[in-house]
Protein backbone atom coordinates (compact mmCIF):
# COMPACT_ATOMS: atom_id res chain seq x y z
CA UNK A 1 0.00 0.00 0.00
CA UNK A 2 2.64 2.29 1.11
CA UNK A 3 5.08 1.42 -1.52
CA UNK A 4 2.35 1.72 -4.62
CA UNK A 5 1.20 5.47 -2.70
CA UNK A 6 4.73 6.60 -2.71
CA UNK A 7 6.30 5.50 -6.18
CA UNK A 8 2.33 6.67 -7.73
CA UNK A 9 2.69 9.87 -6.06
CA UNK A 10 6.26 10.63 -7.52
CA UNK A 11 5.27 10.01 -10.55
CA UNK A 12 2.16 12.28 -10.27
CA UNK A 13 4.58 14.90 -8.97
CA UNK A 14 6.23 14.54 -11.79
CA UNK A 15 4.15 14.58 -14.16
CA UNK A 16 0.88 16.47 -13.57
CA UNK A 17 1.73 18.31 -11.11
CA UNK A 18 3.86 19.99 -13.25
CA UNK A 19 1.63 20.46 -15.94
CA UNK A 20 -0.99 21.51 -14.45
CA UNK A 21 0.23 23.58 -10.90
CA UNK A 22 -1.17 20.93 -8.94
CA UNK A 23 0.44 20.70 -5.33
CA UNK A 24 2.75 18.04 -3.95
CA UNK A 25 -0.16 17.11 -1.40
CA UNK A 26 -2.07 16.89 -4.48
CA UNK A 27 -0.01 14.38 -5.75
CA UNK A 28 0.11 11.79 -2.33
CA UNK A 29 -3.73 12.23 -2.19
CA UNK A 30 -3.97 10.77 -5.89
CA UNK A 31 -1.74 8.31 -5.37
CA UNK A 32 -2.82 7.38 -1.41
CA UNK A 33 -5.89 6.72 -3.86
CA UNK A 34 -5.03 4.50 -6.64
CA UNK A 35 -3.15 2.67 -3.85
CA UNK A 36 -6.17 2.24 -1.64
CA UNK A 37 -7.98 0.76 -4.47
CA UNK A 38 -5.02 -2.03 -5.60
CA UNK A 39 -5.00 -2.80 -1.91
CA UNK A 40 -9.04 -3.56 -1.88
CA UNK A 41 -7.73 -6.42 -4.97
CA UNK A 42 -4.48 -7.15 -2.77
CA UNK A 43 -5.90 -7.88 0.44
CA UNK A 44 -7.32 -11.30 -0.04
CA UNK A 45 -3.69 -12.44 -1.96
CA UNK A 46 -1.97 -11.33 0.80
CA UNK A 47 -4.65 -13.65 3.50
CA UNK A 48 -4.11 -16.54 0.81
CA UNK A 49 0.09 -15.63 0.75
CA UNK A 50 -0.20 -16.60 4.58
CA UNK A 51 -2.57 -19.48 4.49
CA UNK A 52 0.27 -21.40 1.71
CA UNK A 53 2.63 -20.22 3.98
CA UNK A 54 1.28 -22.67 6.83
CA UNK A 55 0.48 -19.19 8.63
CA UNK A 56 -3.98 -19.50 9.51
CA UNK A 57 -6.66 -17.59 11.67
CA UNK A 58 -7.09 -20.38 14.39
CA UNK A 59 -10.52 -21.17 14.72
CA UNK A 60 -11.99 -19.36 18.18
CA UNK A 61 -15.49 -19.15 19.45
CA UNK A 62 -17.55 -15.85 20.38
CA UNK A 63 -17.02 -16.34 24.34
CA UNK A 64 -13.01 -16.17 23.01
CA UNK A 65 -12.92 -13.22 20.57
CA UNK A 66 -14.87 -11.38 23.37
CA UNK A 67 -11.92 -11.86 25.74
CA UNK A 68 -9.58 -9.16 26.50
CA UNK A 69 -6.48 -10.61 26.38
CA UNK A 70 -7.82 -11.82 22.59
CA UNK A 71 -8.77 -8.33 21.64
CA UNK A 72 -4.85 -7.30 22.83
CA UNK A 73 -3.10 -9.94 20.67
CA UNK A 74 -5.40 -9.24 18.00
CA UNK A 75 -5.03 -5.46 18.03
CA UNK A 76 -1.03 -6.12 18.72
CA UNK A 77 -0.92 -8.38 15.96
CA UNK A 78 -2.44 -5.82 13.24
CA UNK A 79 -0.47 -3.14 14.61
CA UNK A 80 3.09 -5.03 14.35
CA UNK A 81 1.30 -5.86 10.54
CA UNK A 82 1.09 -2.76 9.59
CA UNK A 83 3.83 -0.92 10.87
CA UNK A 84 6.10 -3.46 9.38
CA UNK A 85 4.55 -3.15 6.25
CA UNK A 86 4.25 0.94 6.24
CA UNK A 87 7.95 0.69 7.02
CA UNK A 88 8.54 -1.59 3.82
CA UNK A 89 6.64 0.11 1.95
CA UNK A 90 9.00 3.27 2.15
CA UNK A 91 11.58 1.26 0.51
CA UNK A 92 11.08 3.80 -2.82
CA UNK A 93 12.51 6.43 -0.61
CA UNK A 94 15.79 4.86 -0.60
CA UNK A 95 15.78 5.62 -4.57
CA UNK A 96 13.65 8.50 -5.76
CA UNK A 97 14.88 11.46 -5.71
CA UNK A 98 12.95 13.76 -3.37
CA UNK A 99 14.37 17.10 -5.28
CA UNK A 100 12.87 15.71 -8.75
CA UNK A 101 9.13 17.38 -9.05
CA UNK A 102 10.13 20.81 -7.27
CA UNK A 103 13.09 21.11 -9.81
CA UNK A 104 10.91 20.39 -12.77
CA UNK A 105 8.15 22.82 -11.27
CA UNK A 106 10.70 25.36 -10.85
CA UNK A 107 12.29 24.54 -14.26
CA UNK A 108 8.76 25.31 -15.57
CA UNK A 109 8.72 28.75 -13.46
CA UNK A 110 12.01 29.89 -15.37
CA UNK A 111 10.78 29.11 -18.41
CA UNK A 112 7.93 30.90 -18.04
CA UNK A 113 9.56 34.23 -16.87
CA UNK A 114 12.77 33.49 -19.75
CA UNK A 115 9.55 33.34 -22.44
CA UNK A 116 8.21 36.81 -21.00
CA UNK A 117 11.55 38.06 -20.86
CA UNK A 118 12.03 37.21 -24.78
CA UNK A 119 8.47 38.98 -25.60
CA UNK A 120 9.82 41.96 -23.59
CA UNK A 121 13.21 42.48 -25.14
CA UNK A 122 11.61 42.03 -28.51
CA UNK A 123 9.20 44.43 -27.83
CA UNK A 124 11.32 47.21 -26.44
CA UNK A 125 14.33 46.63 -29.39
CA UNK A 126 11.13 46.47 -31.96
CA UNK A 127 13.54 43.48 -33.52
CA UNK A 128 11.77 41.00 -35.90
CA UNK A 129 12.82 38.24 -33.94
CA UNK A 130 14.66 37.33 -30.57
CA UNK A 131 15.98 34.07 -28.65
CA UNK A 132 17.84 33.55 -25.35
CA UNK A 133 20.52 30.72 -25.31
CA UNK A 134 22.24 28.77 -22.74
CA UNK A 135 25.35 27.23 -22.60
CA UNK A 136 25.59 23.07 -23.09
CA UNK A 137 28.39 22.43 -21.14
CA UNK A 138 28.25 18.94 -21.70
CA UNK A 139 28.21 18.91 -25.47
CA UNK A 140 30.18 22.12 -25.88
CA UNK A 141 27.72 24.35 -27.46
CA UNK A 142 24.52 26.49 -27.27
CA UNK A 143 21.00 26.09 -27.15
CA UNK A 144 17.92 27.62 -27.19
CA UNK A 145 15.27 27.59 -24.84
CA UNK A 146 12.86 30.33 -25.51
CA UNK A 147 12.09 32.03 -28.81
CA UNK A 148 9.83 34.32 -30.24
CA UNK A 149 6.78 32.67 -32.41
CA UNK A 150 9.08 33.30 -35.80
CA UNK A 151 12.02 31.34 -34.88
CA UNK A 152 12.83 27.78 -34.17
CA UNK A 153 14.96 26.03 -31.38
CA UNK A 154 18.27 25.93 -32.42
CA UNK A 155 21.33 24.26 -31.35
CA UNK A 156 24.76 26.45 -32.00
CA UNK A 157 28.77 25.88 -32.13
CA UNK A 158 30.47 28.10 -29.34
CA UNK A 159 33.20 28.56 -32.14
CA UNK A 160 30.54 30.30 -35.01
CA UNK A 161 29.06 33.65 -36.15
CA UNK A 162 28.37 36.54 -33.31
CA UNK A 163 26.09 34.56 -30.83
CA UNK A 164 29.75 31.81 -30.61
CA UNK A 165 31.59 35.48 -30.23
CA UNK A 166 29.29 36.42 -27.55
CA UNK A 167 29.08 33.34 -25.67
CA UNK A 168 33.11 32.77 -26.00
CA UNK A 169 33.96 36.36 -24.64
CA UNK A 170 30.95 37.86 -22.83
CA UNK A 171 31.23 40.62 -25.43
CA UNK A 172 27.77 41.87 -26.50
CA UNK A 173 27.15 42.89 -30.77
CA UNK A 174 25.10 44.75 -31.86
CA UNK A 175 24.13 43.81 -35.30
CA UNK A 176 21.69 46.27 -37.49
CA UNK A 177 21.48 43.03 -40.27
CA UNK A 178 22.70 39.44 -38.71
CA UNK A 179 22.75 38.31 -42.02
CA UNK A 180 25.92 40.83 -42.68
CA UNK A 181 28.09 40.18 -39.37
CA UNK A 182 31.58 39.09 -39.90
CA UNK A 183 31.96 36.95 -37.06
Amino acid sequence: DNFLMILFGDFIDGTLCVQFSFSTMAAAAIGNTISDVAGIFSGGAVEEMARWFGVEEPEIDKEQKDMMITKIWSYTGQVIGIVTGCILGCAPLLWLDPDAAAKLKQEKVHDQIFQHVVEKVTDMLEADAAMLMFVDNEKGDLYSRNVTKNLKMTRWKREDGFIGHTARTGNYVNAFDVHEESY
